[in-house]
């Protein structure tokens, strides 16, 4: 029972006639509050029944009873007695209470649903008929998408793309091409389409896309097509990322990665090389965004590699600006370590030694280790007291690193130099 049915709660007067054999007719006056819960308020009978003409005639009394009486009528659609439910159907469309109507394409009775669809259609109400788009019952959703079909109705049939039901989002991905609206929204919701976990939907997808390619002259169109079954393909496991890369379809590029798994590192590994043979600042964002994040050092190592085709300053910066948008990027101070000026890569890895994660801050202490001449050494010191062991010992391990290398580029002086050894010997001479 609907809302609307429920919900009413005043009593509604209703006017009967009553017609018997070889006698005049009487009218009785009679109150309801619910379907069938009469009070003879005047006039025979003294009890009134519950069968078949009785309800009948009741529903003739509410449908002259106005808009009162429209949620007894909604409560007459469930009586279980068949004459009684369309007689009821009619009077809502006699009142022209369409929207109440409509609440019947959920009717439990299959003969009260095709009723009410059938009126719907008769008053050519295809609005609320594409309610039923997302009925439960099959049968309202096949009748409703073949009355869309018939009359033309190809936008209300596409409204159905959200339906759970792969029926209605199958009509409405056929309805997509005979829709008059821009391209531009017609490829996206195709591309979604051919995302659907519905194989025939998919199918149905690439074949309007398919028949689009055909029938559009512009080329900024057919390019815009290309890319969209360049994409499907490349789900499809047809075309690779670095191809989508090599052909320049840049867009369907990253639109593929914005579905990549994070965690399938062979598919990050083929990103990185796509986005290194596109080598735009994007690029270089999307690079040093799989760097920050993956937890595979091969995937990192190529991500190194690639962007150290990139300008370097530009590198450091992204990797300095996006320290941050990541819980452990370890890879940070792996690509400092072999990317970019000293000067700008120690003040960058000097503040990862302050990391929460203690995985970044050993990675830090380790590529100081490796490129710092001294300036890092105070830093460094302070870890002795990190409260995780190999902190400590990789910042030990780093301070000796720095020293020997210090000692090595400035050795002591520890003989003489030829002038002060002469003076030595002249002075003695004498």
């Amino acid at each position: 029972m609907t809302q609307e049915a429920q919900a009413m709660t005043q009593p509604v007067e209703v006017v009967v006639k009553l017609s018997r054999k070889g006698a005049s007719e009487q009218i009785s006056r009679l109150r309801m509050k619910q379907w069938c819960d009469v009070e003879v308020i005047e006039g025979p009978p003294r009890k009134w029944g519950r069968g078949e003409k009785n309800k009948l005639l009741l529903i003739q009394g509410l449908a002259e009873a106005g808009e009162s009486a429209v949620p007894l009528l909604i409560q007459a659609l469930e009586d279980a007695n068949e004459k009684v439910r369309l007689a009821a159907a009619e009077a809502l469309k006699d009142n022209e209470k369409y929207n109440a109507l409509a609440n019947g394409m959920e009717n439990k009775y299959q003969n009260v649903r095709t009723a009410v669809i059938e009126i719907l259609s008769e008053q050519e109400k295809f609005e609320l008929l594409a309610q039923g788009l997302y009925s439960k019952y099959d049968d309202v959703r096949r009748a409703i998408i073949d009355i869309l079909k018939d009359n033309r109705k190809y936008a209300l049939l596409r409204e159905g793309l959200c339906s759970e039901y792969s029926d209605v989002r199958l009509a409405a991905v056929h309805a997509i091409e005979k829709c008059d609206y821009d391209l531009e929204s017609m490829i996206s919701d195709l591309q979604d389409a051919m995302h659907d976990e519905d194989p025939d939907v998919r199918q149905e997808a690439r074949y309007v896309l398919n028949n689009l390619s055909w029938s559009m002259s512009s080329p900024g169109m057919d390019q815009d097509l290309e890319e969209a079954l360049l994409l499907e393909d490349f789900y499809e496991g047809n075309v690779s990322a670095i191809e989508l890369a090599r052909r320049g379809k840049i867009d369907a590029l990253f639109e593929a990665y914005s579905d990549v798994d994070s965690n399938h590192d062979e598919s990050l590994i083929e990103f990185c090389r796509a986005f290194g043979h596109v080598g735009t600042r994007r690029a270089l964002e999307k690079l040093v965004e799989i760097l920050l994040f993956s937890a595979s050092k091969e995937v990192r190592k190529v991500a190194i590699e690639e962007l150290e085709n990139f300008n370097h300053a530009a590198v450091v910066q992204t990797i300095s600006q996006s320290l941050y948008d990541w819980e452990s990027p370890v890879g940070a101070a792996e690509a400092l370590e072999k990317i970019g000026d000293k000067k700008q890569t120690v003040p960058v890895l000097i503040e990862l030694l302050q990391h929460e994660d203690a995985d970044v801050r050993c990675a830090a202490a380790k590529s100081l280790g490796k490129i710092d001449d001294g300036q890092a050494v105070d830093a460094l010191k302070k870890l002795k007291e990190d409260p995780v062991e190999q902190v400590r010992k990789t910042a030990q391990r780093a301070l000796r690193n720095i020293k020997a290398r210090q000692t090595k580029n400035h050795p002591p002086h520890q003989h003489q130099s030829n002038n002060e050894q002469q003076n030595d010997k002249t002075n003695g001479a004498q």
